[in-house]
Order: C-alpha cells, then structure tokens, then sequence
C-alpha cells in the first residue's frame, strides 16, 4: 500500500506540475504581452523560460519528495518495531505506556495498576507485582535509541507544505516565477 501512495504521489505531483506549467506561461503572456504580442516579448520570452526551467526542476523534485514519503514510510515501519520490542522486553501488559510522554509514564502505570486491582482483595500486594510487570527505567532507556524519529511524518509533512508554497512563488519585482 505505501509502495502505492509513493507512486500514486509522484503521479500527482507530475500532473500538478504540468498545470503549473502552463499557469505559469499563461501568466507570463498576461503580465508581458497584455498590449499585443510584441509589447514586452523580451521580458515574456525571460519569463517564459524560467517557466520551462522551474518546470524541469519540478520534475526532479517530485521524483525526490516521493523519495521522501518512502524513506518516512521506512522510518515509521523501524520505529514501531523499535517500539514494539520495547514494550515486549520491558512493558509488555502496558504498551500504550510507550506513547505516554516520559514525564507521565509513572502517573500512568499507578493509575493502571489501580484500576486492574481495584476489586482485588489484596489490593495492595497487586498494585505492587502490577507495578513490577513495567521497568520504566528500562523502558525509557530502550525508547530513546529511536525517539528521534516520532516526529518523522511532521517533519516530513512541514517541509513538503513549505516546498509546495514556495514552488507557487512569483519574484515581486520582475512578476517572473521563482525557480527552486
């Protein structure tokens, strides 16, 4: 299925791209060649070309950013077998604890533990083998060998929203596109 949506992305950047394009020369013609077709053709032609080389350029970067969604999708896939045997090794009657932030792991298993043995009638000996069944301790030093990757899809989704604004962009000055 990912292998799909990266085809299926740069399918779709293709396409964008081609329309792009031809807003981008259609633009140039209405900014440059309003007064007939001779009026400004210097400053079409300049504009024009720099429509073909941003055109180009669009090709490689969709072939790049589809590179991108895969290698995210490969870092997503190891970071949660990373975090699944974590949770296997040190946490295994818990793994939501592995989503928790660090600071409220502890909150959180005391608040499990209380509500798995609340209707216990050693309470206080199941909260304590309850509370064994976790290492924290291990569980966050196992985490943090892979915890720079949990905001792989943000970083990823940032800077592919920042790329396609700035694809759009038009240089204020001279009202030609600005090529990548």
């Amino acid at each position: 299925m990912q292998a799909d949506n990266v085809q299926s992305f740069k399918e779709t950047c293709g396409k964008q791209n081609a329309v792009s394009w031809k807003r981008c020369r259609a633009g140039c013609t209405e900014r440059f060649a309003a007064g007939g077709a001779s009026s400004e053709s210097s400053r079409k032609d300049a504009c024009t070309t720099l429509c073909d080389k941003k055109d180009k350029n669009m090709e490689v970067e969709c072939e790049d950013q589809g590179t991108n969604l895969a290698n995210m999708y490969a870092i997503n896939a190891e970071t949660m077998q990373a975090g699944s045997k974590c949770t296997d090794l040190h946490c295994k009657d818990f793994p939501q604890l592995l989503t928790t932030k660090e600071e409220e792991r502890a909150d959180k298993l005391k608040g499990m533990c209380e509500t798995q043995c609340k209707d216990r009638k050693e309470v206080d000996e199941c909260k304590s083998k309850c509370d064994k069944k976790c290492s924290l301790n291990n569980l966050k030093k196992c985490t943090s060998t892979f915890s720079k990757n949990l905001n792989v899809t943000v970083d990823y989704c940032t800077q592919l929203w920042q790329w396609m604004y700035k694809s759009e962009e038009i240089d204020p000055s001279t009202g030609n596109p600005v090529v990548l």
